[in-house]
């Protein structure tokens, strides 16, 4: 593979993971659904950047829209597993809007993208995480992601890694 178009997909991929946790902030603060959130960042903002450097102009897609998507039908699926890797002491209602948006998606790749190795998934959300949150959030990010793919390693479940409906879409 060229290595040129290897480091271009994976830069558009990370901007589909910082599109994606964007748009899903925005369904959880206005309450849109996730075909209009999609059609409005596919219409208004990926792609409409200043400049070359704009990540907004490098996005795949089709994997943003896969995300999105996903978090939407996948809901209570991934608050469920969440909830697993939260401390007893802590509520999921406690997280703020933009640290659940991000761990649903990071919990949504972890489940369904088998073909994404794990490190890769978890390192991508650390380092959205660092884009919005302190390096305790970031840790708890980390954390979270970590017991969650734990989790899912240990499950003999036929319904880990990649069975859940989404695992067929774009790599």
């Amino acid at each position: 593979m060229n290595n040129k178009f290897h480091k271009t997909s994976s830069l558009s991929r990370s901007a589909a993971r910082l599109a994606a946790v964007q748009a899903l902030y925005q369904i959880e603060e206005s309450n849109i659904s996730a075909e209009n959130a999609i059609e409005e960042f596919l219409s208004y903002r990926i792609g409409k950047g200043l400049g070359e450097n704009n990540n907004y102009q490098k996005v795949d897609t089709e994997y943003f829209s896969l995300i999105v998507t996903g978090v939407s039908v996948q809901l209570s699926q991934l608050d469920n597993e969440l909830e697993k890797c939260i401390s007893v002491n802590w509520n999921i209602n406690r997280l703020g809007p933009l640290m659940h948006s991000l761990l649903r998606a990071g919990i949504f790749e972890l489940l369904n993208r088998p073909d994404i190795p794990v490190k890769v998934v978890i390192s991508e959300y650390i380092e959205l995480s660092h884009d919005f949150f302190d390096s305790k959030d970031s840790a708890f990010v980390n954390a979270v992601l970590d017991c969650v793919s734990k989790m899912l390693k240990s499950d003999t479940n036929p319904k880990v890694r990649g069975l859940n409906g989404f695992s067929q879409t774009k790599q």
